[in-house]
């Protein structure tokens, strides 16, 4: 059996290392499945340092975090803020994903449940409209409102409602 022991560095890339009693080593997808990703961070408090079209910057203690978000210019360059995260892993990639209200996080969590919904298209549905307005076209069945939410094709409006 297995011992998995995955811990980060300094510049955010996974170190997986595995010991093994019979020298098999585990697959990325299997590596996947025995860590739970999405949980280093819940939030990140610091001053916004710089906004661009599809992220922002937080200063946290001399630390800049990109984060990708659904509009930056909801955030004001220089103001303190808590950004809420959600950390998506890849074989290639590290990705910060933030929001402004733990509510929208939530609601970003539960789209990306639905299969052909991934975090690029979720950030960009949250991106069309308040909250709530999403939530309705979703429990409504508004499958005509999903539809044009870019990246949602006939086949992911239907999984959403």
């Amino acid at each position: 059996m297995a011992i998995l022991y995955a811990y980060m560095t300094s510049n955010l890339n996974f170190i997986i290392n595995t010991i093994s009693r019979n020298g098999i080593f585990l697959t990325y997808d299997r590596i996947r499945e025995c860590v739970k990703e999405n949980f280093m961070y819940s939030y990140i408090k610091g001053i916004i340092a710089d906004l661009y079209s599809d992220h922002i910057v937080i200063d946290n203690h001399g630390i800049g975090y990109e984060v990708h978000v659904s509009n930056p210019y909801n955030f004001k360059k220089g103001d303190d803020a808590t950004v809420y995260i959600y950390q998506q892993v890849k074989e290639d990639d590290i990705t910060l994903f933030g929001f402004k209200k733990k509510r929208r996080k939530e609601l970003f969590q539960k789209l990306i449940l639905v299969k052909g919904i991934g975090c690029k298209t979720a950030i960009g549905i949250l991106a069309t409209g308040e909250i709530d307005a999403i939530i309705d076209a979703i429990e409504g069945k508004n499958i005509a409102y999903l539809k044009k939410i870019p990246g949602i094709g006939p086949k992911a409006a239907q999984h959403h409602s």
